[in-house]
Order: structure tokens, then C-alpha cells, then sequence
């Protein structure tokens, strides 16, 4: 008669703190050394990456000054952030420009790729 085994489960903790973003394994998948398990995030500040603005709003944005944006989910909601990016260069087709504005996300409100509808500088 064959016995069956009780598979052996172990509990692993990650060395960093953060937020799943992504997992590539299941229970009672088998794994190696070296095997990525899990993407982890640290999401207490997030960019927000704005496409398409147009070149003469783009050429007023300087770095490192403070901007307020709007977030798709969260009518009525304004976030703080600071200009980290400007493209230097103008979109030929298009003729603009992408901005990246680094929001906080102390509360944990914004997920990865969650859409940003607007952005202004503050003067």
C-alpha cells in the first residue's frame, strides 16, 4: 500500500516591506533557489506620468516645483506632488511633451497604473 505525503508548506517572509504587485507562484507549486516569487513595491510615493501636454504649458513647468493633480477614481480629489521630469524634447508629430510628477501616497489611496486625468502648476 502507498502512503500519500503531506506536502511540506512553508512560510517565507520578504526582507523588504511593501505592497504585492505582482506573484508568480501558487500553493503547492515547487520552487528553486532563485526563483522570483513575488514583486514587491514600496507605494508611499508614486509617479504619475502625464503624456500630451502641450508645448507651451510644458516649457513653464520647472523642476522641483509643486503641482496639484486629479486622479480618475477619486472625484473631487486633489494630490500634491513635485515635478521630477519634464521630456526635454518636443513630440514631432504632436508637438508635446510627457511630465512625471512624483505624488505621496502616504495613506495608500493610489495602486500601480491607476490614471491621472489633470495637472497644475502652484505658483
Amino acid at each position: 500500500m502507498i502512503k500519500a505525503v503531506k506536502p511540506l508548506l512553508i512560510a517565507i517572509k520578504a526582507n523588504v516591506s511593501g505592497t504585492v504587485i505582482s506573484k508568480n507562484v501558487e500553493q503547492g507549486s515547487y520552487v528553486k533557489q532563485g526563483d522570483v516569487l513575488l514583486q514587491i513595491a514600496n507605494l508611499s510615493s508614486v509617479w504619475a506620468v502625464f503624456r500630451g501636454i502641450r508645448n507651451r504649458f510644458a516649457f513653464s513647468l520647472r523642476l522641483d516645483k509643486q503641482c496639484n493633480s486629479r486622479q480618475k477614481g477619486a472625484p473631487g480629489t486633489t494630490f500634491s506632488g513635485r515635478i521630477s521630469f519634464v521630456e526635454p524634447v518636443l513630440n514631432a508629430q504632436t508637438r508635446t511633451a510627457g511630465v512625471r510628477v512624483e505624488v505621496s501616497n502616504a495613506k495608500g489611496f493610489l495602486s500601480q497604473r491607476c490614471l491621472f486625468r489633470a495637472l497644475s502648476q502652484q505658483s
